[in-house]
């Protein structure tokens, strides 16, 4: 994680929480992701919910 550079996206976010090992190389998690889609979407809102100045969604 420490390597990725770049601007986390709603896209990416997506991405990496269904398959994390797969979407960013050195990542070794014991988690396999989050595979339901409904519990990803309420995660990047509450995620959003942190951020300052959040950035709209898609």
């Amino acid at each position: 994680m420490l390597r990725w550079e770049g601007v986390w996206t709603y896209e990416d976010l997506n991405k990496f929480l269904l398959e994390p090992m797969l979407t960013t190389p050195g990542v070794y998690m014991e988690v396999p992701g989050v595979s339901d889609e409904t519990e990803r979407v309420d995660l990047i809102a509450y995620l959003r919910t942190l951020s300052d100045k959040p950035n709209p969604l898609p």
